[in-house]
Parts: structure tokens; C-alpha cells; sequence
């Protein structure tokens, strides 16, 4: 597995690990996927995120995204949700669960 806190436009935090294999409830095993972690943008609902998923899936077409510990569901969750994501492996009803999409 590799992560790195990655350096990108609009972020003042982002943590992002490769792993060559997830088992998703619902889904089995997912290979390869590109998680994202740990986010922080500089400037909430203009667009951050949505752009870094166009750069990802234009560059890296095959890696399945994984957006991991979202707190804000009903905020970024909703948004996610809207960009084609699907919620996963929710952890009862507090306010973390993680959001995927399949390449």
C-alpha cells in the first residue's frame, strides 16, 4: 500500500492511499482503488472535490475511488452522492461512513 499527503489545488489537507485491493459490503473484493482521506479544502462548495474526482478519473480511469470517514453527510455526503458515488460500509448512525464509485 502507498499513501502520501498529496499537494493539490485548493486543499490545505489530503491523504491518499493506493491499495491494490478493498472488500466493500455489498460489493466483495474492489481492485485497484485509490482512497481519499483526511480532506480539507480551502474554500467549501466551490467545486474542490468535484475537480480533483475529473482530474483522478480522466488520469487514472481503471482505479475505483474511495472516499473514506465522511462526517458531513448530509454536506459532502449528498454531494458525493450526486457526482455518482455510493454509500458504503456505514458505520450505524454515527456521522462517519465512507462513499464509493465504481470505475
Amino acid at each position: 500500500m502507498d499513501r502520501a499527503w498529496v499537494k493539490h489545488p485548493g486543499f490545505r489537507a489530503l491523504y491518499v492511499r493506493y491499495i491494490p485491493e478493498r472488500h466493500v459490503v455489498g460489493y466483495g473484493r474492489i481492485a485497484p482503488v485509490l482512497d481519499l482521506a483526511s480532506m480539507e479544502v480551502e474554500s467549501p462548495r466551490r467545486g474542490t472535490l468535484r475537480c480533483l474526482v475529473g482530474d483522478l478519473r480522466e488520469a487514472y480511469p481503471s482505479l475505483a475511488l474511495y472516499v473514506e470517514s465522511v462526517s458531513d453527510v448530509k454536506g459532502l455526503g449528498r454531494g458525493l452522492v450526486r457526482m455518482g458515488f455510493r454509500e458504503v460500509n456505514r458505520i450505524g448512525d454515527i456521522s462517519a461512513n465512507y462513499l464509493w464509485r465504481l470505475p
